[in-house]
């Protein structure tokens, strides 16, 4: 991690920024056009690689699997961690990133609707970039993190399907098995013990 500066830690997690994160200022500089723009945008797309990747950190956290480290890059971040024991806990891992991105949408939808109609100036002119970036890039890279290709989440979160195919199967299989209650397996056995007994003789005898 020669390439990394170490920003602090979140919960004795080491939280790291690759170089790469200044292609960030690049490519919103491209949308934007404007400096001011770009460096709120900035701060603002930082908050969605942090959020999508804290959102991973407390699903690990929950299931108590080791943590690493957590680094971001220009274009999304990575959480250096432990395996999982149960699919289903790696399935829930990949898509915890993105569920934490949802709800910061849902926050800043919040916030959208509180400050529209607002008269301030400043407010109306650094809401278009704070904005835009938590709507529209943060659904472009939710999109991206759920293709289930390459390292992206999607290639584990897409799982959920088959698991839950497979779950549903062994769901039917035992409702459809009869239930047997401690009671009736401990006469089933006895019987069984006592017909045994009965054979055994039966053979004994004939002898």
């Amino acid at each position: 991690m020669e390439d990394c500066l170490q920003l602090g830690k979140w919960r004795n997690i080491p939280v790291m920024l690759h170089w790469t994160a200044l292609l960030s200022f690049v490519w919103l500089f491209v949308i934007f056009h404007d400096l001011l723009y770009t460096i709120v945008g900035a701060v603002f797309l930082f908050a969605v690689f942090a959020t999508h990747e804290f959102g991973h950190v407390i699903a690990l956290r929950r299931r108590k699997i080791p943590i690493d480290r957590a680094v971001f890059t220009g274009l999304h971040g990575e959480t250096t961690r432990g395996s999982a024991r149960k699919e289903i806990d790696e399935i829930l891992i990949a898509r915890s990133g993105v569920g934490a991105q949802f709800i910061l949408f849902l926050i800043a939808l919040a916030g959208f609707y509180a400050i529209r109609g607002t008269s301030n100036a400043l407010i109306s002119m650094i809401s278009f970039p704070i904005f835009y970036v938590l709507f529209e890039i943060n659904l472009f890279l939710a999109i991206v993190a759920l293709l289930p290709i390459g390292p992206f989440d999607g290639r584990v979160a897409w799982r959920i399907i088959p698991w839950t195919r497979s779950w549903l199967r062994r769901h039917k299989r035992q409702k459809a098995s009869p239930k047997i209650s401690a009671e009736e397996l401990a006469d089933l056995e006895e019987k069984s013990k006592v017909a045994a007994a009965k054979i055994i003789e039966e053979l004994v005898n004939r002898k």
